[in-house]
């Protein structure tokens, strides 16, 4: 039985980053992760995750990367809980603790029935949850509604009492699940909770760390090419976050350079204004400039300081094509 909360360009030139712009693009991630400091080589990664839980959040991450995003919101987590006791019952504890400047657009809670349970008929319909209210400020504890059942699942959501305690800045969300009413404790759903063995996702070893970054700057043989692309890719195997950071491996930090002509050709999908202002170009009026045309999102799968499984989906930040404007 194994449990998840899921919250919703030619020619090459290469250079070498200095050390200076290293610490520059590694400050740049630990923000865009979260991290509240620069793990390195010897920090663990506090987590053990299960089979189910990599391969869901790996579907997830593929349909983020095939759908450029997602409307839903930009991050999903996967937390796996701690199991622990209250007046005798067993009790599922989320640690959903750094969520407070997050808005939750939907939490569902996924449980999976274990093998001999999940062959008996109508086992998945007698299950029952509900969050629990243990503190003064939070409602009464709620039922919780069952929005996908199958022969090996079952899945409640779990948004409004996860909104909750988030709002009240709760650092843990509780709760029950009861199965059918008489059961011997052989066939309780908690007998031998974590005892089936999944294969658990594997760490690579680390490699030893260079300080060089290597950057490829494709089409920009010449200082004075007109404007274009040109492509940064960053390694993070280089930069040590390969432990944290699942997918992707590498990513592109590319940008815009190089001359706009005058007068603008139309391959080069110019706007009206940028067309007037290469015209009106003197002394007194500034040239167009070379930027982004289009772009999409970058998503990154990786585990938090917790080591909870996260995908965050980062808007426009990758560059698929350049103009003068």
């Amino acid at each position: 039985m194994r449990i998840a909360l899921l919250l919703l360009s030619s020619a090459c030139a290469v250079f070498t980053i200095n050390d200076g712009l290293t610490d520059v693009i590694q400050e740049t991630i630990r923000y865009m992760l979260g991290f509240s400091h620069m793990p390195n080589e010897n920090t663990k990664v506090p987590f053990r995750v299960s089979h189910r839980n990599a391969a869901t959040m790996q579907a997830i991450y593929d349909t983020f990367v095939e759908d450029d995003g997602s409307d839903d919101g930009n991050v999903v987590r996967a937390i796996d809980p701690a199991i622990g006791k209250l007046d005798g019952h067993e009790m599922l504890i989320f640690d959903i603790s750094g969520f407070e400047k997050e808005q939750i657009m939907r939490g569902e809670l996924h449980f999976y029935l274990r093998r001999r349970d999940a062959s008996k008929s109508g086992s998945a319909r007698q299950l029952q949850a509900k969050s629990l209210c243990l503190n003064e400020y939070c409602n009464e504890s709620q039922a919780l509604e069952m929005i996908v059942i199958s022969t090996e699942k079952v899945v409640w959501d779990v948004t409004k009492p996860l909104a909750e305690a988030n709002a009240l800045a709760s650092n843990q969300l509780v709760i029950r699940v009861r199965g059918g009413r008489n059961k011997s404790y052989k066939d309780d759903i908690w007998h031998g909770f974590g005892e089936e063995e999944e294969p658990v996702e594997k760490v690579g070893k680390r490699l030893p760390m260079s300080n060089d970054i290597r950057v490829v700057l494709q089409e920009a043989e010449e200082e004075d090419a007109r404007c274009q692309k040109h492509v940064t890719l960053i390694n993070m195997k280089v930069l040590g976050w390969e432990k944290w950071i699942i997918a992707p491996p590498t990513f592109e930090a590319g940008f815009c350079s190089g001359k706009c002509p005058n007068p603008l050709p139309k391959e080069m999908h110019p706007s009206n204004h940028a067309l007037l202002q290469s015209l009106l170009h003197s002394s007194t009026v500034p040239a167009v400039c070379c930027s982004p045309e289009h772009m999409r999102s970058m998503t990154l799968f990786y585990r938090d300081e917790l080591g909870r499984s996260t995908i965050k989906n980062f808007e426009n930040m990758i560059v698929e094509s350049c103009t003068c404007q």
